[in-house]
């Protein structure tokens, strides 16, 4: 029981956070990645390489 309760906190943390803050990441995540755009871009570069 106690197990249980120590693997589901992380998963209540998660959900506590997508409600209070509407991302689990935090926003500098969203400010330095480029968007579905430069991932494309370094996926060609990738299988170029």
């Amino acid at each position: 029981m106690i197990l249980c309760i120590i693997y589901l906190l992380p998963v209540f943390y998660y959900i506590w956070k997508l409600e209070y803050y509407g991302n689990i990441l935090p926003n500098t995540f969203y400010a330095k990645s480029g968007g579905s755009p430069r991932l494309t871009q370094g996926l060609i570069y990738l299988w170029y390489f």
